[in-house]
């Protein structure tokens, strides 16, 4: 049995950024549950205790759209009947599952995600990163090398397919994809921009979140010049669908020279 418990929406709780439970889900509900008390420290940090006749407290803490359990496994069953209350499940470090009724299952097929609405924008931007570093595998991290780029565009695609909580209006979610010189924190550099612009209220609000990728500017790159194109969500008429132009970005021929260099730094901004 895994050392810490997580409750959570997704199959392994390190994907909780992908299927999160908000902060402010989780809060509104842990104040419904008697035996949940929450701790807000003079810096405004926040943690809750769940108390138990027989054991005692227990510390739990929201990160990362999860709620971890320090040394939890005494009191699996309760978290995973408080869990199933939230909707959600136990697993363990180890990657087992805990049951209200007190039973355990090692993990042996994927579960069901327990994730059923869009991200906010926060949520997103977590997530697109989370998608970024995965590379192969469950929990790989993606090291720079040549091949960033392309792979950058493939998580881009995968985050694009994922909905996002905006205004009913037309043209709510644009994806972009552009790059030219720009101006690094240590001097010039050369940008791949790939973002995602979105209308958040019938006012116009606006958000973007972005992922960006610097290199040293080499003359092949300076020769590229400067280039953008964008989609938007249909209603549009004249809108190519979404999937055809991601296949037109990606045929585009300034991807075989990015498949053969890599960036200096990348970065996500939102």
């Amino acid at each position: 049995m895994g050392y810490d418990l997580h409750i959570t929406r997704a199959d392994f709780h390190f994907d909780s950024d992908l299927y999160p439970i908000s902060r402010a889900e989780w809060t509104a509900f842990a104040d419904t549950e008697p035996q949940l008390i929450r701790h807000t420290g003079e810096n405004g940090g926040e943690c809750w205790e769940l108390l138990t006749p027989a054991d005692g407290s227990w510390q739990m803490n929201w990160v990362g759209g999860q709620i971890t359990i320090w040394k939890g496994g005494h009191v699996a069953t309760q978290l995973a009947q408080i869990a199933a209350r939230l909707g959600a499940r136990v697993v363990g470090d180890d990657a087992e599952e805990h049951f209200p009724d007190g039973s355990e299952v090692p993990w042996h097929e994927p579960r069901p995600i327990l994730f059923h609405r869009a991200w906010t924008v926060a949520e997103a931007a977590a997530a697109w990163q989370t998608i970024f570093e995965r590379r192969e595998g469950l929990s790989s991290s993606w090291y720079p090398g040549p091949d960033y780029a392309p792979h950058a565009l493939g998580a881009f695609r995968t985050f694009a397919d994922r909905a996002v909580a905006t205004a009913d209006v037309p043209g709510a979610d644009r994806l972009s994809y552009g790059y030219g010189p720009a101006e690094g924190a240590d001097g010039p550099v050369f940008t791949l921009r790939l973002a995602r612009h979105l209308i958040t209220d019938s006012d116009g609000g606006q958000a973007h979140i972005a992922c960006r990728l610097d290199y040293p500017i080499t003359q092949e790159l300076a020769a590229l010049g400067t280039f953008d194109t964008s989609w938007s969500s249909p209603a549009e008429a004249d809108r190519s669908t979404r999937d055809d132009w991601f296949d037109a970005v990606a045929a585009r021929p300034e991807w075989r020279l990015f498949a053969l260099i890599t960036p200096r730094t990348f970065d996500f901004e939102a």
